[in-house]
């Protein structure tokens, strides 16, 4: 089974929670990717910095299946593009 979007949301923190891609903290009072979905008819609810999310823009399902959380390469790509 795929993945089924259900929706994105842009809140701000109000307590820390994780990345889901880089694994590094999203700080209470930052604004934040809150994503929802259905895969395997299990609801996912993730948090992703916003810089994060935006790297991502170009994956394909296929790039979305292979990616490891918190790998190097994708985490200093992300440092650097953070503010």
């Amino acid at each position: 089974m795929g993945w089924t979007h259900l929706r994105d949301t842009r809140p701000t923190a109000r307590t820390e929670h994780e990345c889901h891609l880089c694994l590094e903290p999203i700080l209470a009072g930052e604004k934040y990717v809150r994503r929802v979905g259905v895969r395997d008819g299990y609801v996912i609810n993730m948090a992703m910095h916003v810089t994060c999310e935006k790297l991502t823009q170009d994956w394909d399902e296929m790039d979305w299946e292979t990616y490891s959380p918190g790998a190097s390469d994708f985490r200093d790509e992300s440092r650097a593009a953070r503010p």
